[in-house]
């Protein structure tokens, strides 16, 4: 017989824990290893560009260094005018997006400046701004507007699209490219990333505002598709405008139950629309009629 104190549980032994106050370079190591390494070197490349314009035409010091607004705006505006690639010919519209986002990573990260910069707001930097659209109005015109996207469109393009009948929603069709042609506009979606989008991608934010955020997942090879919940994921935003997000709740509301996840469906003809009042299928729309979609826009609306 064994025993009684034999049965009785070990106590657990404690563990003194004593936290440590992490370094700055610990911090700095672990912002690091967030950053995705396409992203720095697609900034180091443009930063790189920026400073041979300024080295080339006599410009001192860093960008990262000019010390007053009215100065890097100017300065941008100058290289803007000027940028070219190395072979002397032109960027098309999306390498010139490209090059102010990664500039504006930039200074975010060193300017001298007071943070945050945006020098893509209007507001702030509206002579940059006029550069700008002047300088993706006349790439367009030279046939380098990469129409197959939402980034060789002007202003003016914009407006035309939008206020287009075929661009309406008052219809299945017309709902379906209006929703289309917002995420390729404020989510940056193209082609294939379209077809993979699903239902599920787009969250209701909890707020007095009401808007979406959309998740897309980011694989390894750093190609964004809809459901790999295992990979890194982008929190994109739609527009808290109501007359947006109101398009968007009328899409949700008009798919029918029980339909294909994918956020894509295929519209429904006027007549099924007069006989059952379904807007949509069940069913989605293909990857190659998907692929079509913004040629068809550009038809329909004479851009």
């Amino acid at each position: 017989m064994q025993d009684n104190k034999d049965k009785r549980p070990c106590k657990k032994l404690k563990v003194n824990f004593t936290y440590k106050k992490p370094t700055d370079d610990e911090l700095r190591n672990l912002i690091d290893s967030s950053r995705c390494k396409n992203t720095d070197y697609s900034t180091s490349n443009w930063i790189r560009a920026l400073e041979k314009f300024r080295t080339d035409v006599n410009y001192q010091g860093l960008i990262e260094e000019v010390d007053t607004k009215e100065e890097l705006e100017d300065q941008l505006c100058r290289f803007v005018h000027a940028m070219r690639k190395k072979d002397g010919s032109e960027y098309h519209v999306s390498s010139v997006n490209s090059c102010m986002f990664a500039i504006n990573r930039h200074l975010n990260n060193k300017s001298v400046l007071s943070k945050p910069i945006n020098i893509m707001d209007k507001d702030q930097y509206y002579k940059l701004w006029q550069i700008l659209n002047g300088k993706v109005k006349s790439l367009v015109s030279q046939g380098r507007g990469e129409r197959n996207g939402a980034d060789g469109f002007t202003e003016d393009d914009l407006l035309q699209i939008l206020d287009h009948p075929a661009m309406s929603g008052n219809d299945p069709a017309s709902l379906l490219y209006r929703i289309f042609f917002f995420n390729a506009i404020f989510l940056g979606l193209r082609g294939g990333e379209h077809f993979n989008l699903q239902l599920q991608n787009f969250i209701r934010r909890k707020d007095k505002y009401g808007g979406f955020d959309v998740i897309i997942y980011k694989s390894k090879t750093n190609q964004r598709g809809a459901n790999n919940i295992e990979s890194q994921g982008d929190k994109l935003y739609i527009p808290e405008i109501p007359s947006i997000i109101e398009m968007y709740e009328n899409y949700f509301t008009k798919r029918p139950t029980q339909a294909d996840p994918h956020f894509y469906l295929k519209p429904c003809n006027i007549s099924e629309v007069e006989f059952n009042g379904q807007w949509y299928h069940k069913q989605h729309v293909s990857e190659k009629e998907i692929k079509s979609f913004m040629k068809k826009i550009v038809t329909l609306t004479g851009i």
